[in-house]
């Protein structure tokens, strides 16, 4: 490992210092005062000094960290994730982009997750629509008869994935876009069993935060933002989702 490290080092630095370098202008603050530092002095210039990130922390109650914690174990433990990957070896008789549809899944895992810890708002918004979704794909595969998916879709969430554009992949995928109908025959029985108990998680897991009003993440940040250091001032928040 150590004799990996080092040679793996040699060739980063040599790559850097005698090809990149030359075709490519990396403008980071660390590069230009490494290698402009004489051009900032005469120009009298300087990047002004960052202070660390603090952590501000918050609780939950007993009961807000229970339903927390129930969560989280549905997600990362208790649900298929059957809708995301209908035509995976695991659902479809005619399996196809298999792969890609596992890292879906991984992807909509990760999305759950951080929807949830971004506030309530936006976790919230998450399950109802996916309890939505799942109600009305279990209705037309019992009266149609069919399943709707896409498959050209996955090309462009992992284009907007890429830009970290997670408001847009959700969307995408809550629309349905450009979507094809496919047969309940041409799926195996285990896909629609697996579709229904991922709905009753998915309503359980909307129970159990349906009565939560107050988070204590919301709470804190009002209580920080009413201390001297930034009442009357403009401030600037930074998030992942819309919702939050």
């Amino acid at each position: 490992k150590e004799d990996y490290e080092r040679v793996s080092n040699e060739i980063t630095a040599d790559l850097r210092e005698n090809v990149l370098q030359h075709i490519m202008v990396r403008r980071t603050r660390q590069d230009i005062s490494k290698n402009y530092s004489k051009d900032l002095q005469r120009n009298n210039m300087e990047f002004p000094k960052v202070n660390k990130p603090q952590p501000i922390y918050y609780e939950f109650d007993e009961k807000l960290d229970k339903i927390f914690d129930e969560s989280l174990d549905v997600i990362s433990k208790q649900l298929t994730f059957a809708r995301y990957m209908p035509l995976s070896e695991q659902y479809s008789k005619n399996p196809l982009n298999n792969q890609s549809q596992k890292n879906m899944v991984g992807f909509i895992k990760v999305l759950f997750m951080k929807r949830l810890e971004s506030g309530i708002a936006a976790f919230k918004k998450t399950i109802n629509t996916a309890v939505t979704i799942h109600q009305q794909i279990v209705k037309t595969f019992k009266e149609k008869k069919v399943f709707y998916t896409s498959k050209s879709y996955i090309k462009k969430i992992y284009e907007l994935m890429e830009n970290d554009d997670l408001d847009a992949i959700e969307e995408m995928i809550n629309e349905g876009k450009e979507i094809k109908a496919y047969a309940k025959s041409e799926f195996k029985p285990a896909f629609i069993r697996d579709i229904k108990h991922d709905l009753e998680l998915l309503k359980y897991v909307q129970d159990l935060w349906e009565d939560i009003i107050e988070y204590p993440k919301n709470e804190k940040l009002i209580e920080l933002l009413k201390t001297d250091e930034f009442k009357d001032k403009k401030v600037i928040l930074f998030t992942e989702f819309v919702d939050t």
